[in-house]
């Protein structure tokens, strides 16, 4: 049976800087033992297993063979002429909203091994945060999203035991430090060093800042035959930020208390079973940073520059909108 590497994230852990990473070195990992398959890959990942795999889809049809969805079919395809020493690497954050028996089902013929990423919660927050705003319709604030979403994936014990117990023996916990993710999914996931391999240069997701994520839930808010298609806007946005800077979301004090209180049990546990160690991360409190209001001249005027920017850089988004 074939050996097969599963990183599920989670999100905001760097996973757009690995996908891009393992693609753009394809020719050259193949030569150190490791396929990158086409099968699947939506954007940078490998979407196409894990929107498959959501419980949503699966509702559809509970009894099916997980093992005849249609990236498996073209992953078992593409692998017809693969040496059986070769491994395989699948990667897509969405994965983490699986029911791990569900993605172990799904890989039933291959040996599947898992790795994830953990990341400080306090910073997970606002970049969750201005990432829903940023790649959806979302209109909730910062608040809204927290009570209503956020909160509810706070305990990152329960959610390792559910994929532990699935994957007893092949499962692996790091903690994400943006400045040598790619280094260290390299080194306990793929078992490589850098040489030889190219690491991408720059953000590969960039953030939107406070002031430009506010802007975009404002266009959210637009009736829809008015708002913006997300394919059109989606990687102009973040070219804003230089133009109208400000600091990050900020996550108010009160939350920042709130997560520190419902995490410090279960990290505490995560950080003993899979560090051997009393502390999963260092928790400072936020240093609030004055952020400017985002006011109708200055809505008007990232509008503005948000059009020029469309027309510059048209996408086939815009050329669907311009035949209606």
């Amino acid at each position: 049976m074939r050996n097969i590497l599963l990183h599920i994230g989670r999100h905001k852990t760097g996973t757009t800087a690995i996908q891009h990473f393992l693609w753009y070195n394809r020719a050259a990992l193949r030569g150190k033992g490791w396929l990158v398959p086409h099968a699947g890959r939506v954007n940078a990942g490998h979407h196409g297993f894990s929107r498959a795999l959501a419980p949503g889809e699966l509702k559809q049809d509970p009894t099916q063979d997980l093992t005849r969805i249609r990236a498996l079919r073209q992953l078992r395809r593409e692998l017809v002429d693969v040496e059986d020493q070769t491994r395989v690497v699948i990667s897509s954050e969405a994965f983490q909203n699986c029911r791990p028996s569900d993605v172990a089902a799904a890989f039933e013929e291959y040996v599947p091994r898992v790795i994830v990423y953990l990341r400080n919660q306090l910073d997970y927050l606002p970049s969750a945060y201005a990432q829903r705003v940023h790649g959806s319709n979302y209109q909730g604030t910062l608040e809204e999203y927290y009570t209503d979403i956020f909160q509810h994936g706070l305990d990152y014990h329960a959610f390792l035991q559910d994929w532990q117990t699935v994957f007893p023996d092949a499962f692996t916990v790091r903690r994400y430090n943006p400045a040598s993710i790619v280094e260290d999914f390299c080194a306990q996931g793929l078992g490589l060093t850098l040489q030889g391999l190219q690491k991408p240069q720059g953000d590969q997701n960039p953030s939107l800042n406070s002031l430009v994520t506010e802007f975009k839930r404002r266009q959210n808010m637009l009736p829809e035959g008015e708002r913006p298609h997300q394919a059109a806007v989606y990687f102009l946005l973040p070219l804003l930020n230089q133009r109208f800077p400000a600091p990050r979301v900020q996550v108010p004090e009160a939350i920042a208390d709130d997560i520190l209180q419902r995490c410090r049990e279960p990290e505490s546990r995560v950080a003993k079973t899979y560090f051997g160690e009393t502390q999963l991360f260092e928790y400072r409190t936020p240093v609030a940073q004055a952020a400017p209001e985002l006011d109708e001249d200055t809505y008007q005027a990232m509008n503005a520059l948000l059009q020029q920017l469309r027309e510059a850089y048209p996408t086939p988004a815009d050329t669907r909108e311009a035949r209606l």
